[in-house]
């Protein structure tokens, strides 16, 4: 097969249907393709469905992505290449399906290899077919959760097992870790093998568009990823509220990739800070403020984006809960700890260890509390106050920000430092927290000298 450049646009995604006979036991494919040019590359990604439709939003029959991290796989009864769904090899019409990521202007010439095995010595795992749900850490009462909702696996094109990134979450001191690999929820079924008592490991998707990236966390089916069109992102959107889940919309700055359905509304979450602080999720942060003063209540989380444990000896720099994604929840499940992210008594601090930070209001005109993510009704005229308690941040600076404006900063002093502000009468929509580092000039214009260490969700203003 042969690919141009204007098949990017005229059929991102390539069909190349087999016909796979009755008494097949196992599938094999391998595919390579010519590497383009100094610069620029082509880059063709690959996954697999089984007899059935294809079409957008026919999801029922796909059976994996490797994306183009590998150049084989297989699928069979009770073993598979991580990333492909285990599960009876039914006769009938396959489909490989190539996406078309990258082709050089000077085009890509690719072959794929297909071959139906009857017989072979089938690898006896737990469980079997391609029904299997993950499984959850024992019910506890957990309050402040802190794990990582951003973790990939050698399911997609991560270098580590789910036991490795389970042990390395444990030593880092997490309460949870989600699993979102690319395109493709097989993971689901290692988790539920290994299913641990002292931490909650659960699988998402990290829907990989070639036009941005998202998170859902806890489907128990493959999502579309194919989208093309706000209109398609719109339609998938509808359907993962459909089923109870939020959209989190991932690391949307210039590393990214970048999110480029920025007209888009009505996601649930946004990744404000993906990685190390310096990786550009200023931007992040300032679409976030965007979304927020426009009336839209995102809730704001992180996660390490992480594909490979680097160094297993230190707590410190980039690993597992860099950033870490505090959830406040009564018991530490999957379900209960997805909608508590959706209810945004949520902060996200440097690594494991914190800053921690907790911000609350009050009115006192009637007495009302309010704590992150949530609103706080008070009358016009009426001051509010916000009480600040941040752990683990002594030097550095507290920043209240009001309606996405830096209002007031104040140095932090203690190891377990306290603060009272109080908002004049106004029409404010809602104030956050960023705690800086005490490298940062935190009257700089240059956000590249400002590094957040921590950053809470917002409360929510209503004037009445």
């Amino acid at each position: 097969m042969r690919f141009v450049r204007e098949d990017l646009i005229d059929r991102t995604y390539f069909y190349l249907p087999f016909n796979i006979p009755e008494g097949t036991k196992r599938i094999e494919v391998a595919y390579r393709y010519s590497p383009g040019d100094q610069g620029d590359p082509n880059i063709i990604d690959i996954g697999a469905f089984g007899p059935g439709p294809t079409g957008l939003f026919n999801m029922e029959h796909f059976r994996g992505w490797s994306g183009s991290f590998r150049n084989r796989f297989y699928i069979s009864q009770d073993d598979s290449t991580p990333g492909y769904l285990r599960g009876r090899v039914e006769s009938g019409i396959w489909k490989v399906i190539l996406g078309l990521y990258k082709i050089s202007k000077t085009g890509c010439d690719c072959e794929v290899e297909i071959s139906p095995l009857p017989e072979f010595e089938e690898r006896q795992t737990a469980g079997s077919g391609h029904e299997c749900f993950s499984g959850v850490a024992s019910p506890r009462e957990i309050g402040w959760s802190r794990g990582d909702l951003h973790v990939h696996s050698v399911h997609s094109d991560g270098n580590n097992s789910i036991l490795e990134l389970a042990n390395e979450a444990r030593r880092r001191g997490l309460n949870y870790v989600a699993i979102t690999d690319h395109n493709t929820i097989a993971q689901r079924c290692e988790i539920n093998e290994m299913a641990a008592h002292d931490l909650l490991m659960f699988s998402g998707q990290e829907i990989t568009t070639y036009h941005g990236h998202a998170n859902v966390w806890g489907n128990r089916n493959c999502l579309e990823f194919r989208c093309q069109s706000e209109s398609d992102v719109s339609l998938l959107l509808g359907r993962v509220h459909q089923e109870g889940l939020v959209f989190s919309i991932n690391h949307p700055n210039d590393i990214g990739p970048n999110w480029e359905f920025k007209a888009l509304r009505g996601f649930d979450c946004l990744e404000v800070w993906c990685g190390l602080w310096p990786r550009l999720n200023f931007q992040s942060l300032e679409w976030w403020d965007m979304l927020l003063n426009e009336g839209n209540r995102v809730v704001g989380v992180g996660g390490s984006d992480l594909h490979e444990i680097e160094d297993s000896s230190s707590t410190d720099g980039y690993g597992v809960g860099s950033p870490t994604t505090w959830i406040h929840a009564d018991v530490l499940t999957s379900d209960l700890l997805t909608s508590s992210i959706a209810r945004g008594n949520v902060f996200i601090s440097r690594d494991p260890e914190g800053p921690m930070l907790n911000l609350e209001a009050w009115s006192p005109s009637n007495d009302k509390h309010a704590v992150m993510g949530r609103e706080l009704v008070s009358r016009k005229h009426e001051p509010i106050f916000l009480r600040l308690n941040v752990r683990s941040a002594e030097g550095g600076f507290a920043r209240l920000v009001v309606d996405g404006r830096g209002s007031s900063i104040a140095r932090i002093d203690s190891g377990d430092f306290t603060k009272v502000w109080q908002l004049e009468s106004g029409a404010n929509r809602y104030c956050r927290m960023e705690i800086l580092s005490k490298d940062s000039d935190p009257d700089s214009n240059d956000k590249m000298d400002q590094e957040i260490t921590a950053l809470s969700n917002p409360i929510y203003i209503k004037r009445v």
